[in-house]
């Protein structure tokens, strides 16, 4: 069942186009890696996905909930009111893993996962507390619940960060390159987190430069760049036999 849809979405700043006529769909349950150069548009994507960017024009739908802005059509008042209701709706559907964790300095571990869902959903703090309890579990960081961010590895901040994320019950989660600021002995613990999630039917979309992750844990690739989706495939057949030259380009670079 298609959960995401994309359709000739554009994005400016300025004079700049940083996302060009981007089509593409989602799956409930799939994998979607993201793959390309620094700057190639990858993040911009994401945060219109999650409508933390407005898009200029384009098309979007998450779940039962319909962005559409096709022919660039020019919002007026109510149009832009109409944008935002929706862009919240959107949001409460869509978690996202930033490159900047932004967890709460101040606040334990168990404290960041139940802020929201206690203050965004109103739910009552005991079952926000049961419900942080088994995400923790669930991310391997049993009994964490009571140290601060400081006390914590990059790998473990990260999977703080995905059980905040979960919390809210998201019917999508995304990532913007997760493992890029850890050691490689932490990468793992957090690819593992994902793979798992993807076992239990997850629906996740992930920027990232490991591409043995992409090989093996994603449904589906993409391959961005200067903007525009290249082209869009298997693991198989975007890194052992690509259509277009410049994915191939690219994916060579990780080769032997």
């Amino acid at each position: 069942m298609e959960i995401l849809k994309v359709e000739a979405l554009n994005k400016r700043f300025g004079e700049y186009q940083v996302l060009k006529n981007i089509n593409f769909s989602v799956n409930k349950g799939e994998l979607i890696s993201i793959i390309g150069r620094s700057g190639c548009g990858k993040t911009t994507l994401l945060r219109c996905i999650n409508c933390l960017e407005t898009f200029d024009s384009g098309y979007l739908r998450v779940s039962d909930i319909e962005i559409d802005k096709r022919n660039g059509q020019k919002q007026n008042n109510n149009g832009n009111q109409d944008f935002e209701t929706k862009a919240q709706k959107i949001r409460r559907k869509v978690g996202m893993l930033f490159q900047s964790l932004n967890l709460f300095p101040h606040l334990t571990v168990l404290e960041n996962i139940t802020l929201a869902p206690i203050v965004v959903k109103k739910e009552p703090k005991e079952k926000a507390i049961q419900e942080a309890l088994i995400l923790l579990e669930k991310v391997g960081l049993k009994g964490y619940e009571n140290r601060y961010p400081y006390q914590l590895s990059g790998g473990q901040s990260q999977r703080v960060a995905i059980a905040r994320s979960l919390a809210m019950n998201p019917e999508i989660m995304l990532y913007d390159e997760p493992t890029s600021a850890l050691d490689p002995e932490l990468v793992g613990e957090v690819l593992n987190v994902m793979i798992d999630l993807h076992k239990e039917g997850m629906t996740q979309i992930v920027v990232t430069h490991a591409m043995n992750f992409a090989k093996t844990a994603s449904n589906l690739v993409v391959y961005m760049e200067s903007g525009e989706i290249i082209e869009i495939g298997t693991p198989q057949k975007i890194f052992e036999s690509p259509n277009d030259p410049r994915t191939e380009a690219y994916v060579r670079l990780f080769k032997e």
